[in-house]
């Protein structure tokens, strides 16, 4: 009986130790290195923005809390000298005890008031010969209409659906580490979806064209 629970408390202690071994280690990435107001620039090409947050869709507070790992998120507007507007929040998370704290925008502008009217995929030509898949959606409050376009990376990955963003999480975990993450997304005020929509991918491709290297591997990390 005494040898019976010798073994049996052995093979405990050894799982103990692997499952230790297996967790997930936090690593830091390298655009941490950087304040996150640093790695997005207020003006790219003809975009100037502003920390005018009041007019942009933010997630509920405790949302916002999780949001803040690295360096938690920005709020701004920019602007063209053609008087176009771009309302854009980029909010960074990590990964905690296994799960990844990103708030989606179907969950952040419904809990705002908004109703989400349209959803679909949609091709980002990001960078010449180097296009991300995103989603495309509109959301009304009243006589608030805001076309929004957005994309999520976790890792390397890019996941358009929640379920995705489980497994691209459990995919880093199984290779031993904790994946990082981020929540880009774009939008501008008015009922002309198609207008919205090329607007908003031009905005982005310059973005990200006069991002430093650290901002565009927060953007999006791209494969070699």
């Amino acid at each position: 009986m005494q040898r019976r629970r010798l073994i049996i408390g052995g093979l405990l202690g050894a799982a103990a130790l692997a499952g230790e071994a297996l967790a997930p280690r936090q690593v830091r990435p390298r655009w941490a290195e950087q304040p996150l107001a640093q790695l997005i620039p207020r003006r790219a090409g003809g975009w100037i923005g502003s920390d005018d947050d009041g007019a942009v869709v933010l997630p509920p507070a405790d949302e916002q809390t999780m949001a803040q790992v690295y360096g938690g998120q920005i709020a701004r507007v920019y602007r063209s000298a053609a008087g176009e507007e771009v309302l854009v929040v980029i909010a960074v998370a990590a990964a905690r005890d296994g799960a990844l704290l990103i708030h989606r925008p179907e969950s952040c502008y419904p809990s705002a008031g908004f109703a989400i009217v349209s959803d679909e995929v949609q091709t980002i030509a990001i960078a010449p010969g180097f296009d991300i898949l995103g989603r495309f959606l509109t959301a009304e409050n009243g006589a608030r209409i805001e076309q929004v376009l957005y994309w999520i990376r976790i890792g390397s990955a890019l996941p358009l659906t929640v379920r995705e963003g489980q497994w691209a999480s459990l995919v880093a975990a199984l290779r031993g580490h904790s994946a990082d993450g981020v929540l880009a997304r774009f939008s501008t005020v008015t009922a002309d979806r198609d207008a919205a929509r090329e607007q908003l991918l031009r905005f982005v491709k310059t973005l990200y064209a006069f991002s430093p290297a650290l901002g565009r591997e927060l953007l999006v990390r791209r494969s070699a």
